[in-house]
């Protein structure tokens, strides 16, 4: 909550949803043990906001773990101070100093009160108590009936200096078998899903649960609306003129808006009026202009004269000609009759020349065809006859047309005299006149009568031009009169609207005067309703926007906590289960980034086929993947301390030992670690893995009556090569050369673990019987055997030969020893027997001195990444 909260001002969330976060976070404890259920959790928030809001602060408290999450001031703990806390009835102080810190004791000893001790210390708070929602009580001893908050320390330049609890900073210190197992238990549910398993497995579930419990609405926060509902009952009175008054500004605006829209663009005037006075006056002069008469148009038309000159011209030319067409072919007309004759006498007897009676086949030409041939001839000179007579009818109406409109100009021109001269003559050419030459010269333009025509002509075009123009300039002063009266009537419109607009308004004012007067105390209870409202209104709205943020928040939170921690996660999962088979190595790991999303896998069997992890897997392997987002997270973080309570309760037998040996990974040589268990043989493998300068172990054992753990160093160490040492500085070379026999038995079975996990641990070992397990001489030759290849020329690591010389030396060392006896107790077990003589003390040594040799080299070595490389 505390990061939700400080992510506030980031998201841009407003100053209001700043207030309702700081005091729902103030009393982040009180509402947590409340619930949704008759409204409870609303009815106390609704309570507190309605209290504090106005004075809490839109200032959110910013978090350490901004920027950095991990910028700690301390890489390991020095110590603890607790009690009484839990199962420890006295305060006692814990020294945690080592980076190995084993705490071995049976269940029920105080392993958990120490855990909760460390959570509490640098947390602030218990897990366990959070999950179950207890208060303070459960973190007293019954005993002593008291709580003492436990206090972890760090050594900063020689003193011992207390660390302040972050939840933010240190949460993922602890890997708890709860939540390792919660992890598992909710893939196996078909409701479960991956986002709950990430958030069982990141302990989000309290966080859900508490998110879950606010309402969407502050609706327990009430408004009030009592002295509203009077007012509106006797706002009924006067309902007409309170709307008018609600309207009257949109209604006043709307009048300005069509009064403005009645000028035209362009012209500069101030309101109806100054436009009203100049349509009246530009209607007067319009009425003036267009009662001026406009002169009459004769049709004038430039050319019109010459056109028609031509076209009475070509018609004479035309009768002319035909005339002496027809004379040309006047000599056979006289004939007509005769050929006539002939072609009836035809009709009569078509046989015999009419002249002669000759038969008709006898004669030279046959009178009848010449008569028909000469009759066409003559049909040829009726047409144009027929021709000639049309073209003097027309010639004679171009003529009076040509007259009429030379009448006509000169009429408009120099007078009715002067035109009716210009008839006359025309008129009274007769075609013959109209042939001799010297009549065409007033017509073709060589005497001043014809200047007179065309000039005339001229002015007559000229005067119809400007009566067209007139008549256009008419016709525009009428559309502008036909605008100019309609907007005449509308400004009359617009200025009775507004009388009685004004009017209506004043009524309606003086009406709600009376009112307000009336009921003046009325309305200052509902003023003060309303700002209460208003205030309930802005609580309400920012509780509503703060508990969207925090819904969205909390769905998108396990993907930001899984975020970039795929590769890593995958990696340690394949490392706890390297004695499986390898093609159910992951080769893909995708945890969800959304509510949608699933868990979803590779492996090495299937590249190609994407599963769903928490159906594929069985529960043992998602509790491997667990512990390893769990562990991938811690790295993530470059968190200093890796604290395990009781972890072998949550790892099946199966997994432990690869889980063991992946604790002393390169990438987890800067942690510290805390290790609680039950188990000894755990205990007793996990110091012999860890070198004897880096762990300690302490026994926790039951309270001797007192009610108080016992917390005993265990002086005696577990670590084999260490217990082969110190019987060794006492010249016990016998009980030596047992742990010494532990110790090799560890260190082989460490490094065949290594190259089984490289792929190169392939080895022959030749067995006397079926379940007996082959000697250790012979396991350490072949091992050594199979070791000595791989660092030769063309192994697999000949090129780290180097790196690797110290550990091949010392390995070579202890199983080049030929010495019989001394091989006979280490494979067998160096117990008493009727043989008493002594070992010899440099053999001893050199095993000893070897097999610590072997494990220093072994603790740094990482096979399977030297191979890769």
């Amino acid at each position: 909550m505390q990061r939700f909260t400080s992510s506030l001002t980031d998201a841009g969330a407003a100053e209001d949803v700043r207030r309702v976060a700081n005091v729902i976070a103030s009393h982040q404890d009180e509402i947590a043990v409340t619930v949704a259920e008759g409204g409870q959790r609303g009815s106390l928030i609704a309570r507190i906001l309605d209290s504090e809001f106005d004075s809490a602060s839109a200032n959110v408290q910013e978090t350490a773990a901004r920027g950095r999450q991990t910028d700690v001031a301390w890489t390991k703990l020095h110590e603890i101070s607790v009690g009484p806390f839990r199962g420890f009835r006295w305060q006692v102080t814990v020294p945690l100093a080592s980076r190995f810190l084993l705490f071995y004791g049976p269940n029920g000893s105080g392993k958990s009160s120490l855990c909760e001790a460390l959570e509490y210390a640098l947390l602030g708070e218990c897990l366990e108590a959070e999950a179950r929602r207890l208060d303070n009580a459960y973190f007293e001893n019954i005993h002593a009936g008291a709580f003492v908050e436990p206090e972890a320390r760090h050594l900063h330049q020689g003193r011992a200096v207390p660390i302040s609890p972050d939840r933010e900073r240190y949460y993922f210190c602890f890997i708890e078998k709860n939540r390792i197992e919660g992890f598992a238990r909710m893939a196996a549910r078909p409701r479960g899903g991956a986002a709950g398993a990430i958030a069982a497995l990141f302990g989000i579930d309290p966080l859900n649960r508490y998110v879950r419990a606010f309402s969407d609405e502050l609706v327990r926060l009430p408004l009030s609306d009592a002295e509203t509902t009077i007012l509106a009952a006797r706002k009924e009175s006067v309902a007409g003129a309170t709307q008018i008054l609600e309207t009257h500004e949109a209604d006043y605006r709307q009048l300005a808006e069509d009064e403005l829209a009645l000028i035209p663009p362009g012209v500069k005037i101030v309101g109806v009026v100054e436009l009203a006075e100049r349509v009246e006056s530009r209607l007067a002069e319009i009425g003036d202009e267009i009662s001026t008469p406009i002169a009459p148009k004769m049709g004038a038309v430039v050319g019109s004269l010459r056109r028609q000159r031509k076209r009475w011209v070509d018609q004479a030319r035309l009768r002319d000609e035909l005339d002496n067409r027809i004379a040309m072919d006047a000599s056979q007309v006289a004939f007509s009759d005769l050929y006539d004759a002939v072609l009836k006498l035809q009709e009569v007897d078509a046989s015999h020349c009419p002249a002669c009676k000759t038969p008709i086949g006898q004669v030279a030409h046959n009178p009848f065809v010449h008569a028909h041939e000469q009759l066409q001839r003559l049909g040829a000179v009726s047409e144009l006859q027929r021709q000639r007579a049309t073209a003097e009818a027309l010639e004679q109406v171009e003529r009076i047309a040509f007259a009429q409109r030379a009448s006509q100009y000169v009429r408009e021109v120099y007078g009715e005299e002067e035109a009716g001269q210009v008839s006359d003559f025309v008129l009274s050419l007769t075609p013959d006149a109209t042939r001799e030459p010297g009549s065409f010269n007033l017509l073709v333009g060589y005497t001043a009568w014809w200047r007179k025509l065309l000039r005339a002509e001229r002015i007559c075009v000229e005067r119809d031009e400007s009566a067209r123009l007139a008549e256009q300039a008419r016709a525009d002063l009428l559309a502008e009169q036909a605008s100019l009266i309609q907007m005449a009537k509308n400004i009359a419109a617009l200025r009775g609207r507004r009388a009685t607009l004004d009017a209506a308004t004043a009524a309606a004012r003086a009406q709600v005067a009376a009112f307000d007067a009336e009921n003046s105390e009325l309305l200052s209870r509902v003023e003060a309703e309303q700002g209460a409202n208003a205030r309930v209104r802005r609580i309400r709205a920012a509780y509503a926007d703060y508990v969207a943020r925090l819904k969205t928040y909390l769905a998108g939170l396990p993907g930001q906590l899984v975020a970039n921690l795929n590769a890593v996660a995958m990696e340690l999962y394949n490392a706890f289960n390297e004695g499986g088979r390898p093609e159910d190595d992951l080769v893909e790991l995708r945890l969800p980034t959304s509510p949608e999303d699933r868990v979803l896998i590779k492996t090495a069997g299937s590249p190609a086929s994407t599963r769903d992890a928490l159906l594929v897997l069985s529960e043992g392997h998602l509790r491997c993947l667990g512990l390893a987002i769990l562990l991938a997270k811690n790295l993530q973080l470059e968190l200093p301390l890796i604290v395990f309570d009781d972890v072998v309760n949550a790892i099946d037998h199966d997994h432990r030992g690869a889980i063991r040996a992946a604790l002393f990974d390169a990438r987890f040589a800067r942690k510290q670690f805390i290790i609680t268990s039950h188990s000894n043989e755990f205990i007793k493998d996990l110091q012999n893995q860890a070198t004897s300068d880096k762990s300690k172990l302490t026994v926790i054992k039951p309270h001797s009556g007192d009610f108080q753990p016992r917390l005993v160093d265990a002086n005696v160490s577990r670590h084999y090569v260490e217990r082969a040492q110190a019987y060794l500085e006492h010249l016990d070379h016998r009980s030596a050369l047992a742990h010494a026999r532990q110790a090799l038995e560890c260190q082989l079975s460490q490094l065949w673990r290594e190259m089984t996990r490289a792929r190169i641990g392939q080895i022959t070992l030749d067995v006397p019987g079926l379940s007996v397990e082959p000697e250790l001489q012979h396991f350490a030759g072949k091992l050594n055997a199979r070791w000595k290849e791989l660092v030769a020329a063309g192994g697999e690591l000949h090129r780290h030969g180097a790196t690797l010389q110290p550990f091949t030396d010392a390995f070579a060392s202890v199983v080049g020893i030929q010495h019989g006896r001394l091989w006979f107790y280490l494979n067998k077990g160096a117990h008493d027997a009727a043989e008493l003589d002594d070992f010899e003390a440099p053999l001893v040594r050199r095993i000893v001195d070897g097999l610590a040799a072997m494990e220093v080299a072994l603790s740094s070595m990482n096979l399977k990444k030297l191979v890769a490389s």
